[in-house]
């Protein structure tokens, strides 16, 4: 999956509602949209998750836009695995400070998510982050439980200030609570 270009929220990939779903062996590139973007995408109920997926020895590059910006992003998901993927150039091109840009972001009532053996370079925000919950991170587990997390390689290199002069923050995985 190459070369999308949007104005409106925009997926390289997206699953509703699976089961036992897997996703390997893809190569998705070149996303850009002036809205949210996503590489990958998993969305379930809170009473009725994603359950079973697995994410397995993909590539996720050039992923950038404006508002948040995600390699990858799961919500109401459960006992699913993420091995072996690369997420290269994850960007926010513009936005705010409560804006999230992160190569793997798990987030709320996605629990028990397996996390191995995946590279992560080059995640940027174009503004700097204050608040734990917005700083852009190579993993973000966000107000979830259970995870397992090994062997992932996180770069996060270069000068990374976004228009404001001020220092921002980033984090190779963070992990918020409720």
């Amino acid at each position: 999956i190459k070369n999308v270009f949007s104005s409106s929220d925009t997926y390289g990939a997206r699953i509703y509602y699976g089961r036992s779903f897997d996703f390997r062996n893809n190569i998705i590139e070149n996303i850009t949209s002036s809205a949210p973007t996503y590489g990958f995408y998993a969305y379930g109920y809170e009473s009725d998750p994603c359950r079973d997926m697995r994410i397995d020895n993909n590539v996720f590059k050039n992923i950038s836009g404006s508002g948040n910006v995600y390699g990858l992003y799961f919500l109401y998901t459960k006992n699913s695995k993420i091995t072996n993927n690369i997420f290269e150039n994850i960007r926010q091109t513009s936005g705010s400070a409560s804006n999230f840009a992160d190569g793997i972001h798990i987030d709320g009532n996605s629990d028990s998510t397996y996390i191995a053996n995946n590279v992560i370079a080059g995640v940027f925000a174009s503004s700097n982050k204050s608040a734990a919950g917005y700083i852009q991170s190579g993993i973000k587990l966000n107000k979830s439980k259970g995870h397992r997390v090994y062997f992932n390689s996180v770069n996060l290199f270069g000068d990374n200030q976004g228009r404001d002069p001020s220092a921002g923050i980033s984090s190779a995985i963070t992990m918020v609570s409720d």
